[in-house]
């Protein structure tokens, strides 16, 4: 068997999953959606349940909307409800000229502020993809500045940030030590921070003591 990396969750809008051309693969390569020139095999889409049904739900994050289907875990639709607002990991499929999610983690998301916050997220991404400087001519706009979190009460501090940053810098590409970014950090009540970014989808565990950011 093949050594088989695990595909960075790229955040993106559902329209673009949508119209993206999904590319089937054969054999152990992960089958894909070309997004602004990305080869993208697991999303990662902050939004509204608007239905539900068995072992379905269907989301919408304001561009379009798009099932995820529960097929191994039905149980984990049981706890979401129709209004609720998710962040959803996973790996975009098609059958039958559809599309749809494969979700991967499921977190229900209390404030409603970070959904602005994705907004100008990918609203800074897709202007930056579009903005392509020219050699010959410098652009004369001064860069946008990137979309700050919403405050709420763990992010007040920035200590979340600063476990992101350690993280980002500790890791060489096979993940950062989870008590070296501890340490390193020096943040308070580190656990918990790191234990919420993963419940968040903003960062996963890639083995027992390492972590990384998705």
């Amino acid at each position: 068997m093949p050594d088989i990396k695990r595909q960075t969750a790229v955040k993106c809008t559902i329209k673009q999953i949508k119209e993206g051309n999904y590319v089937q693969k054969h054999g152990w390569d992960p089958n894909y959606i070309e997004i602004q020139n990305k080869k993208i095999s697991r999303v990662n889409i902050l939004a509204a349940i608007i239905s539900k049904e068995s072992n379905t739900i269907t989301i919408d994050d304001g561009t379009s909307n798009i099932a995820i289907r529960f097929f191994n875990e039905p149980e984990k639709a049981d706890n979401l409800s129709i209004g609720d607002i998710i962040l959803i990991i996973g790996r975009p499929r098609e059958y039958n000229n559809e599309r749809y999610i494969v979700p991967e983690i499921t977190r229900k998301i209390q404030n409603k502020k970070w959904i602005e916050h994705r907004k100008k997220e990918l609203e800074l991404q897709e202007t930056t993809t579009e903005r392509q400087p020219s050699k010959e001519k410098p652009l004369e706009e001064e860069p946008k500045q990137a979309a700050k979190p919403p405050a709420q009460e763990e992010y007040l501090d920035n200590e979340p940030l600063k476990l992101l940053e350690t993280i980002k810098q500790l890791d060489k590409g096979e993940g950062a030590d989870t008590e070296t970014i501890i340490k390193e950090s020096r943040v308070k009540n580190a656990e918990k921070h790191i234990q919420d970014l993963v419940n968040e989808g903003e960062i996963y565990e890639i083995r027992p003591g390492k972590l990384k950011i998705l």
